[in-house]
């Protein structure tokens, strides 16, 4: 069954794709019945066919079914100039969509670019079908140019998430989808998506080859051009007096985290990351490359004040480093959305976004009952403990990569998750068999507890896990103690008199991501992407019940292109098997894109790693020949400059007085 799609208007810059349909799959065929009556025998055999298809099937099922065609599309947004984006179907911004817990959403994808592509759910669980999770050669093939390839996802969560390109940062390009996804039992409030994103003026590929070209040994980042809101230069969202408003900001960011405030309207926080939480009313929020929120705004009711309108400011945090390596300062990129209650209004005064944090009532991860879960969760007691010591280093090679554990990510031969589907029973719980520079876990039942180091003295970072959401149990200053005790709930440091009882969204049922539920009343936030502030840590976890193999990794594009990513192999005995998971198309996708159907990270048989390519891996003791070269050829180049210029800038006179001194000779 395909739905019909309802066009609703929404903040600049997007269109809604809206699923209106029936619940009830019987009621598809409603009105092939009702023109039978009085007509021939044929037409009521087809009807009756019809409906016996559907006998065995879960009801209500509703499947969204999109054609995308991914191509270029050349964009010119006012004040920014002109450059090629990443489009579906001949359109930049692609349309938002929204859909219904249980729907399934099929996206027939066509790849109209001249490189492969991919695309991520973020923030979907993919449960029981990895191979959707569209991350290149880690549960699929990358999918070639001119070919085509179908993902089919069921949507059994509910809130704010996204569709990426995850092929090669398309994602940076503009390959980038808000996906909705509603419950029966959320309150109907209206809508406004609202995205952040920066704007670069080069596209990915040239941007990271600078970066991770061994000419930038310090690994300073791309800087971008700009911040925009729902991907155009002057977005705007429309707010009537008294009326309510869900606001679901989504980080589209490729590095940067940023401070949103709006003018005299106070959000009240009603969702992260996919999860309900029990309303907590602040004045301005961070929001880190990944994360989504769902915050709750109502408009003026004041008569005196819906005469002007209002601005939502969105702010540069953390994050960028300039051209000289030193650190941005909070504000050197900003924009804003307009808040608008008349066309023709004016401005109001507008707040000093570059005042202490004090000023603001703010949200913060690190202030672990600040998302207090809206369905109580049990305090998840751990059976296992991995440690990853974060950080940015120069390699053996003279580039800077992300590592975990003085190891960067490097992508195998073959596709983990195939690894695990054909490598063999006995082979597939061996880490060494998908590659020890894909940083690989073997998880089994349980729970798992990740300590993530951020050694970073200056950047925050921020991690996102596949497949799973986990607690937030702890995100504190280094050093870590690993002997303290986690178990016991946390203190209430919240200011309860910014929390709004009553009106919260209800949690479903089946709503914990997985990590686990009684009525214990957990205090520790849920969410999928976790940011930790520099020189901190921070302790997550999660219930191993999603069998599959998935990443972790920064949500830093080029960061997380260029090492800083791990592998999580989840309940191999359990993730099925590869005549459910490597249908034709997959296979047919892989034999398009010259890659391996079976084997392991070497693409070969059983334990055989002959061919692997490791990770260039950190210098063996101090600076390298390589880096020393690369220094020395910077400072030989800088030295020919100031050559040059002292040269170009002698006074005329003097170069006279050479002139005739030579002639005179």
């Amino acid at each position: 069954m395909k739905k019909m799609a309802n066009q609703n208007a929404t903040a600049d810059g997007y269109v809604l794709f809206s699923a209106q349909l029936s619940t009830h799959a019987w009621t598809q065929y409603q009105a092939t019945f009702d023109i039978v009556v009085g007509s021939s025998t044929s037409n009521v055999t087809h009807a009756f066919n019809k409906l016996t298809d559907l006998v065995g099937q879960d009801c209500p099922t509703n499947v969204v079914e999109l054609d995308w065609e991914v191509g270029y599309v050349n964009v010119n947004l006012k004040d920014l100039g002109a450059r090629r984006m990443i489009g579906v179907n001949g359109v930049w911004p692609p349309e938002a969509i929204y859909a219904n817990t249980g729907d399934t959403l099929t996206i027939n994808l066509s790849n109209k670019l001249d490189v492969p592509t991919a695309l991520h759910f973020f923030g979907i669980h993919q449960t029981g079908a990895p191979q959707y999770d569209g991350y290149p050669m880690v549960n699929q093939c990358p999918i070639p140019a001119k070919s085509n390839y179908t993902y089919t996802v069921l949507l059994n969560q509910t809130g704010t998430f996204y569709i990426e390109g995850s092929y090669a940062g398309q994602s940076v390009d503009g390959l980038r989808v808000p996906l909705i996804v509603r419950s029966t039992s959320d309150p109907k409030w209206d809508d406004y998506v609202v995205t952040l994103s920066e704007w670069y003026d080069e596209e990915y590929s040239s941007l990271f080859g600078t970066f991770s070209s061994t000419l930038n040994p310090l690994g300073v980042l791309p800087k971008p051009e700009a911040i925009i809101v729902n991907e155009v230069a002057n977005a705007s969202v429309h707010f009537n007096s008294g009326e309510k408003y869900m606001l679901r900001l989504i980080s589209f960011a490729s590095q940067l985290s940023m401070f949103v405030a709006i003018d005299s309207h106070n959000m009240t926080i009603v969702e992260v990351d996919g999860f309900p939480v029990e309303e907590y009313e602040v004045t301005a929020l961070t929001i880190a490359p990944g994360q989504r929120f769902g915050v709750l705004v109502e408009g003026m009711h004041d008569q005196n004040t819906t005469i002007i309108n209002y601005m939502m400011h969105v702010t540069q945090q953390v994050g960028n480093a300039d051209a000289d390596g030193t650190e941005a300062p909070v504000g050197a990129l900003s924009t804003f959305l307009t808040v608008s209650y008349g066309p023709d209004n004016p401005y109001g005064d507008a707040i000093d976004t570059t005042e202490s944090s004090d000023a603001f009532i703010l949200y913060d991860d690190s202030m672990l009952r600040t998302f207090v879960p809206a369905k109580k969760t049990e305090v998840l007691k751990p059976t296992r403990r991995i440690v990853l010591d974060a950080a940015v280093q120069m390699m053996a090679d003279g580039s800077a990569r992300g590592t975990f554990n003085n190891t960067a990510y490097i992508q195998p031969k073959v596709p983990s998750l195939i690894t695990a589907l054909t490598i063999g029973d006995t082979l597939k719980s061996d880490p060494t068999v998908y590659g020890v520079d894909t940083i690989p876990y073997v998880i089994d039942d349980g729970v798992t507890e990740i300590v993530i180091l951020n050694q970073d003295i200056t950047n925050a970072h921020s991690f996102h896990l596949h497949g799973h959401s986990f607690q937030i149990v702890d995100v504190d200053n280094l050093p870590f103690d690993p002997s303290k005790n986690f178990d016991a709930l946390p203190d209430d440091n919240r200011d309860d008199s910014k929390r709004r009882e009553g009106t919260q969204r209800k949690a479903d049922d089946d709503d914990d991501g997985g990590a686990g539920g009684d009525d214990t009343a957990s205090g520790y936030p849920t969410r999928d992407t976790v940011q930790i502030p520099p020189a901190s840590y921070a302790v997550i976890r999660f219930r191993n019940e999603n069998a599959g193999v998935w990443l972790l990794h920064s949500t830093n594009t080029f960061l997380r292109d260029y090492g800083f990513a791990a592998t999580l192999i989840v309940n191999p005995d359990e993730i099925p098997g590869a005549d459910d998971l490597m249908d034709a198309a997959y296979n047919q996708t892989c034999a398009a894109a010259g890659v391996p159907t079976r084997g392991n990270a070497a693409g070969n048989l059983g334990s055989d790693l002959s061919g692997y390519i490791f990770s260039p891996g950190l210098p063996p003791s101090g600076p390298t020949a390589a880096f020393w070269g690369t220094i020395f050829g910077c400072a030989a180049c800088v030295l020919v400059m100031i050559l040059a210029v002292y040269l170009f800038h002698i006074p005329d006179d003097v170069w006279a007085d050479r002139i005739q001194a030579k002639k005179n000779d």
